[in-house]
């Protein structure tokens, strides 16, 4: 059995490829958003459609900078508190 950081770093741990139900509040979400954009892109005229296609682009490429830094972050606090807990123990 390998350890946690050697699957980590053998690409064996893949936080960001949880999968959520679509019964979930993420699949619901999501699949309300996917609703909407098709119905933004029905009444968008079709030689402005590539700007709603760009900004959506973006709109993915800046959730996936935010859940990457948001990880780091997480990973960050709990390195202090466990460097905290170990430094505390008697």
């Amino acid at each position: 059995m390998n350890s946690t950081i050697t699957d980590l770093y053998l690409g064996n741990i893949q936080p960001s490829d949880k999968r959520y139900p679509r019964s979930s509040e993420y699949g619901k979400e999501n699949a309300r958003q996917y609703e909407l954009y098709l119905k933004l892109e029905a009444v968008i005229p079709e030689e402005s459609r590539a700007l709603l296609e760009e900004y959506a682009k973006s709109a993915v490429e800046l959730g996936s900078i935010q859940v990457r830094d948001m990880f780091v972050e997480g990973f960050k606090l709990g390195s202090r508190l466990m460097a905290e807990v170990l430094a505390n123990e008697k």
